[in-house]
C-alpha cells in the first residue's frame, strides 16, 4: 500500500530563509520540491557529453555507497552538481545503499562492483573502457577493479547504469514544457529548434514548508471495514472500502512563514485576511471632544462597515507618547491606522494609515461608512 503525499509552501521571493528550494516553470506553472524534481539537462552545456566524448580531462564529482552484500556504488557525476540521493534509491528496486561521507578516507571490504553514470557526466550509458578514458575515474577505479581481481572476482561482478542521480537546478529545462512541445511537434524534423522552443528554464526560490496532505487509500479503511454501497446495476449493494485521506497544517509556522514573507524593516505587514485587527485607532490628545469622536468611530466602523465587526482595537494608552503608539502600531502589523487629533478638530477629517505601501489618505467622519476603503 503505497502512501501518496503533497506538500504545500510559502514561496519566499523576497530573501533566501526557507529550509526547502522550490523550482519552478513561469510558462505552465510547474513545481516541485529540489529532492524531487526533474529537469532537463541544457543540451547547450558543456558539462553533459555522448560516452564517446568522455575521454576528456575534465573532472567529474564521485560519490560511494555501500548494500548489505557488500557491493561497492560508485556514483559518477557532473563536478558542478550534487548527489540526490532520493532519486538515486528509487532506482533501485532491491538493495538499498548506504551513502558514505564525502570525505571518507578508506572504502570497506567489497565483494562487487556498481557504476552509477548520471546524466549530467554522459547522455549515454558507457561501457567501462570508455569510462577507464577518463583521468579522474580511472584513477579512482582502477584500485577498486584490483581489488575485486585479487579476490577472484570476476568482471561480470561490475555493473554501469545510467540515469538521473542529481539535484536539479535553476536554469535546468521544465520537464512538462520539454514534453508537451515534444508531442506536439514529434513529426518536426528540425530537431535544433524544436529543442530551443521546447527548453524553458526553471527558476528557484526558497520556501517554507506549511503542510502537507496524505492519500491513504483503504490502508484504514479495510481493517476497520469502513464501506459504501456503490450505484451498479450489475451488483446492487455491493461494498467497498472507502478512500482515505488526511492532512496536517503547522499553524505556528503558517504565521511564522507570513511574517517571514511579509514584513519590512519597521515590523509585521499582515495580510488582512489573517491580521489580528484591521483597524488600530490611536487618539493622539486627550482632549474630551477627541476620546468622544474615537468612541463614535469605533461604533460606526463596527456597526456599518463590512468586514471590520469585532476588528477594531483602541490604543488609548495615553501614558505613551504619540510616536511610541505609532511605532507599535508598525510593528504590530494593524492593516489601517486611524489617527485622531488636533488636525481632524481642524478641518473634520480622519487620518487613515495603509500599512501595506505607507499610503496616507483622509475622509471625512460623514463619508467614512460610505467608503468601500475598507474592502
Amino acid at each position: 500500500m503505497f502512501l501518496v503525499t503533497n506538500f504545500y509552501y510559502f514561496l519566499n521571493t523576497k530573501n533566501l530563509v526557507g529550509e526547502d528550494l522550490i523550482l519552478s516553470c513561469e510558462r505552465c506553472g510547474y513545481s516541485s520540491n529540489e529532492e524531487c524534481a526533474i529537469g532537463i539537462i541544457p543540451i547547450s552545456s558543456s558539462s553533459s557529453s555522448n560516452s564517446s566524448d568522455l575521454n576528456s580531462d575534465k573532472i567529474p564529482s564521485i560519490r560511494y555507497g555501500i548494500d548489505k552484500d557488500q557491493r561497492l556504488s560508485v556514483i559518477i557525476l557532473d563536478s558542478e552538481r550534487e548527489l540526490n540521493a532520493l532519486k538515486l534509491k528509487a532506482h533501485l528496486s532491491e538493495n538499498q545503499i548506504e551513502i558514505l561521507p564525502k570525505d571518507i578516507k578508506e572504502l570497506p571490504e567489497i565483494l562487487g562492483l556498481d557504476l552509477y553514470v548520471d546524466k549530467t557526466f554522459s547522455l549515454d550509458i558507457p561501457d567501462l573502457d570508455l569510462l577507464m578514458k577518463n583521468k579522474t575515474i580511472n584513477n579512482i577505479l582502477s584500485g577498486i577493479i584490483q581489488k575485486l581481481n585479487h579476490k577472484n572476482q570476476s568482471e561480470g561482478t561490475i555493473k554501469i547504469y545510467q540515469g538521473d542521480y542529481h539535484n536539479t537546478k535553476s536554469c535546468d529545462g521544465c520537464p512538462v514544457c520539454y514534453n508537451n512541445n515534444d508531442n506536439n511537434n514529434n513529426n518536426n524534423n528540425n530537431n535544433d529548434n524544436l529543442i530551443d522552443q521546447n527548453f524553458h528554464p526553471l527558476i528557484s526560490n526558497r520556501a517554507i514548508e506549511i503542510g502537507h496532505t496524505f492519500l491513504l487509500g483503504t490502508k484504514y479503511s479495510e481493517p476497520l471495514k469502513a464501506t459504501y454501497a456503490i450505484e451498479n446495476f450489475k451488483s446492487p449493494g455491493e461494498l467497498l472500502p472507502i478512500q482515505m485521506g488526511c492532512y496536517g497544517l503547522g499553524i505556528s509556522r503558517i504565521f511564522a512563514a507570513i511574517i517571514e514573507i511579509s514584513h519590512d524593516k519597521n515590523g509585521i505587514i499582515w495580510p488582512i485576511s489573517v491580521a489580528p485587527y484591521k483597524v488600530c485607532i490611536i487618539q493622539r490628545t486627550e482632549d474630551p471632544r477627541i476620546i468622544e469622536i474615537t468612541r463614535s468611530l469605533y461604533d460606526l466602523l463596527n456597526l456599518n462597515c463590512e468586514g471590520l465587526n469585532g476588528e477594531i482595537i483602541i490604543d488609548d494608552r495615553v501614558n505613551l507618547s504619540f510616536g511610541y503608539r505609532i511605532k507599535d502600531a508598525e510593528l504590530v502589523g494593524y492593516p489601517w491606522v486611524i489617527v485622531l487629533g488636533n488636525k481632524y478638530l481642524e478641518n473634520n477629517k480622519i487620518e487613515i494609515n495603509e500599512r501595506c505601501n505607507k499610503q496616507r489618505n483622509y475622509l471625512e467622519f460623514e463619508k467614512i461608512k460610505e467608503s468601500r476603503f475598507w474592502l
